[in-house]
């Protein structure tokens, strides 16, 4: 069975069951979190500090009240290109407000990484179902690992 680890708030989270992903999902998607994006880890056993997780990643950053959020991915992908890879919208708003890609830097999601809030929110949940690459979204390359 596959275990759902995360980093949100800088605090590790952990789901199994079906009902705790939907949890763990509103909680990453739907929470306002100005001082860190969420980190989400899908495999075999619970990933810490001190336990070595997968080789991939999910990074998830959301801005609630504006409606919106962007993704990076890091790990394998369908077409073994090399990432990483950033969320992608050809009608991103180019003006709009950046969202927080690392706030121990400060750094921020190019603007055209910028998704719907509703398509951040299925793209975690099919995240969290497959551990994989979200492909209910659109990506681009990124250039942050």
């Amino acid at each position: 069975m596959n275990v759902v680890s995360a980093v949100v708030d800088n605090d590790w989270q952990y789901a199994t069951t079906s009902a705790e992903r939907a949890t763990l999902a509103r909680l990453v998607v739907d929470e306002p979190h100005p001082d860190w994006a969420s980190l989400l880890y899908v495999c075999d056993h619970r990933v810490a500090d001190d336990v070595r997780g997968p080789d991939w990643q999910l990074r998830v950053s959301t801005d609630p009240a504006r409606g919106i959020g962007a993704m990076n991915w890091i790990g394998p992908v369908p077409s073994d290109e090399l990432g990483p890879w950033d969320t992608f919208n050809p009608f991103a708003d180019p003006q709009a407000q950046p969202i927080l890609f690392d706030g121990s830097v400060p750094s921020y999601f190019p603007p055209s990484a910028a998704l719907p809030i509703e398509d951040v929110r299925r793209a975690v949940a099919e995240h969290l179902c497959t551990g994989l690459r979200p492909e209910c979204v659109r990506w681009q390359p990124g250039d942050r690992f």
